[in-house]
């Protein structure tokens, strides 16, 4: 965007940072600054969880010692630019604050009222939200145009994406400041339009949603998992909804539901094994049962209580289970993920195709060798992917089912484009 270049000649680059919010993104983008060379200075609000986020960096920062990758005395001066507080005056002079408290709405409003507030008039104010909208959190704040999004993607010190979310208060240099410090600790800068959820999580949405609808009519998650790794991911939608957490996509149902509706499929066995505690990876169960004392695949296993659980909710809604071929599985993930995207190149909240493909690449691991999620649609044929979601809308039994087949009018566009 020229007025994005023209603005990023002119950026103050940020040397001080704010992070409010210890927990495990907040801890770990503070390390990431350390480690880019900024000051940093961390807000908790008690001292046993600001110890503990202490204690997270300093492990960090011993494991690059341990490994050679920082002498003693490196993993000391990065030590040293840190602030620990549990009060707000060691922010006051920050370039940038990165807010990263529990996403809960009227929470970081609270924080970005008093923060913007106490901070410099040309300090950037920033959300580590995964959710919300940036406006909602911008509306609080005297002068908007100095807040972004930057969505840090979990563990942020691994992790390379940052979603950057201009909200229609964003101003140029804002969006440009932010793009170019992403840049400068050595992340993945993708710049989004502001909704609910941003690009990943709706992306998330329709993947995940699909995943369930297969368990559903048939598929066992060992199946729809290994579907989906064959086809190039690094591990299946089910893995990955236990290792993020299961209570995490319970949570985030009400929210995407208000949003995007039927669209947002609220899967009746994704509640059961919330109310059941089996919230992933971290409870020990969850899709899978996990074996404790082993990590990795050594560690997963198919668990017979969660098929009974499974069969008995098939059951209770008149449902005989089918055979399901991997290719299906893998079609209808795929392209109901890829109808999402459509539909955020069509909103203007992705600005282009492979803006998509980033952030499916780097958040989700979609495999470099189909060349990104949008482009594999190209490869496909766009008016393949359109008549193989109108064939599953035409066989939808709800008003929930078929919305998630409705093909994205940008979707349709390229179709009707190809067969000129």
């Amino acid at each position: 965007m020229p007025e994005l270049a023209a603005a990023r000649a002119h950026v103050r680059p940020v040397r001080r940072v704010g992070v409010i919010g210890g927990g495990t993104m907040g801890r770990d983008i503070a390390f990431v600054h350390l480690l880019a060379g900024h000051d940093v200075a961390l807000r908790e609000a008690d001292a046993a969880r600001l110890d503990a986020a202490v204690a997270a960096v300093r492990g960090h920062v011993a494991r690059r010692v341990a490994r050679g990758d920082a002498t003693e005395a490196q993993g000391g001066e990065l030590l040293a630019r840190l602030t620990p507080t549990l009060d707000d005056a060691p922010l006051a002079d920050a370039d940038l604050i990165v807010e990263a408290v529990v996403e809960v709405l009227d929470v970081k409003r609270e924080v970005f009222a008093r923060i913007g507030a106490l901070v410099r008039p040309d300090a950037i104010l920033a959300s580590n939200t995964s959710t919300l909208p940036i406006a909602e959190l911008a509306a609080v704040v005297s002068d908007p145009s100095r807040v972004v999004g930057l969505h840090f993607f979990s563990p942020a010190r691994v992790m390379r994406l940052v979603e950057v979310v201009r909200a229609a208060a964003t101003s140029d240099a804002t969006a440009a400041a932010a793009l170019a410090h992403v840049a400068a600790i050595g992340k993945v800068p993708v710049l989004v339009g502001d909704c609910y959820g941003f690009v990943s999580n709706r992306l998330s949405m329709a993947y995940l949603a699909e995943a369930t609808a297969l368990l559903d009519e048939g598929a066992s998650p060992a199946e729809v998992d290994a579907a989906l790794v064959a086809f190039g991911m690094p591990m299946g939608p089910l893995t990955m909804s236990d290792m993020a957490g299961v209570d995490i996509s319970h949570l985030a149902q009400p929210g995407l539901q208000r949003a995007y509706g039927a669209r947002a499929r609220r899967s009746p066995v994704v509640a059961r094994l919330y109310a059941l505690g089996r919230h992933g990876q971290k409870a020990g169960k969850g899709w899978y049962r996990y074996e404790a004392g082993k990590s990795g695949d050594a560690a997963r296993h198919p668990d017979p209580e969660f098929d009974a659980l499974l069969a008995e909710q098939r059951a209770a809604r008149g449902i005989t289970p089918r055979s399901i071929a991997s290719d299906e599985i893998v079609a209808r993930v795929v392209y109901v993920t890829a109808n999402e995207g459509a539909r955020c190149l069509e909103e203007g909240i992705a600005r282009t195709p492979e803006d998509v493909d980033v952030v499916m690449g780097l958040g989700f691991g979609f495999p470099a060798q189909r060349g990104g999620l949008m482009k594999y649609v190209d490869d496909v044929g766009a008016t393949r992917v359109v008549a193989a979601l109108e064939a599953w809308r035409a066989r939808a039994t709800s008003e929930e089912e078929a919305a998630r087949y409705e093909p994205a009018r940008w979707l349709v566009a390229r179709a009707e484009r190809a067969q000129r």
